[in-house]
């Protein structure tokens, strides 16, 4: 089952909106084929591990921003560093609105 707890926000913290956007993902998916929810939120953690550990390894984005992908699917987990670790921004599907998280700053 898919839902807001979805327990990837215990990793790092969460904008909001960058929550929702996951999780309507993640509920896509799931609609498309059974399982297929729980590998995308597989692979969203997976890149946040990576984030997490190794925080300027993502690729800058510009205002303090970077980014990491997810490996099967076509989004990234756009994060910033703060002092007590990372804040994800974004769970942007790469083809759509370049950019559109800035406003969330």
């Amino acid at each position: 089952m898919i839902d807001a707890g979805s327990g990837l926000d215990a990793l790092a913290p969460f904008h909001p909106e960058a929550q929702a956007e996951m999780v309507a993902a993640a509920r896509y998916y799931e609609e498309q084929r059974s399982g297929l929810g729980d590998d995308f939120l597989t692979q969203v953690e997976q890149a946040l591990a990576v984030a997490i550990q190794y925080p300027s390894s993502g690729a800058p984005l510009g205002g303090g921003f970077r980014w990491v992908l997810t490996r099967r699917f076509r989004y990234a987990i756009v994060y910033r560093e703060l002092d007590r670790g990372i804040e994800v921004m974004a769970v942007a599907h790469l083809r759509r609105r370049p950019g559109y998280w800035r406003k969330r700053v």
